[in-house]
C-alpha cells in the first residue's frame, strides 16, 4: 500500500479523534465507515514512539575506540555494556526484566 504525507496527516487525526471518542474500535469504524483492518494497520503507522509501549530509544555514542563494548541505556536510568562473546540468554532475560519494569 503506497501512502504520502498528505494520508499520514489525516489518519494521524483520524487517531487523535478516535483516542478522544471514547469508543471501541469497532464502534469507531461503524461510525466512520471505516474497515477494521484499516484502521489498525494506519494506527500502526502512524503510533508516536515516545508513546508506544516496548519500545525505548537506543542512541549510539561514539567512543573513537576499536572493538569497544556496545552500550545499551535505557530511560537514562540503566547502562549495559555488551562486549564481544556475551552471553545471549542472559541479555534476553535482562530485557525482558526490564520490560516489564516499563
Amino acid at each position: 500500500m503506497r501512502s504520502n504525507k498528505k494520508d499520514f496527516s489525516l489518519w494521524r487525526q483520524r487517531r487523535r479523534e478516535y483516542l478522544q471518542s471514547g469508543l471501541s474500535r469497532k464502534a469507531f469504524c461503524e461510525r466512520h465507515g471505516i474497515k477494521k483492518t484499516t484502521l489498525d494497520y494506519w494506527f500502526a503507522r502512524t503510533r508516536e514512539p515516545e508513546k508506544a509501549k516496548g519500545f525505548v530509544e537506543l542512541r549510539p555514542e561514539p567512543t573513537g575506540r576499536p572493538n569497544t563494548p556496545l552500550a545499551v541505556v535505557v530511560a537514562d536510568k540503566y547502562r549495559i555494556e555488551i562486549a564481544d562473546g556475551f552471553d545471549h540468554g542472559l541479555l534476553a532475560e535482562i530485557l525482558a526484566a526490564l520490560g516489564r519494569l516499563a
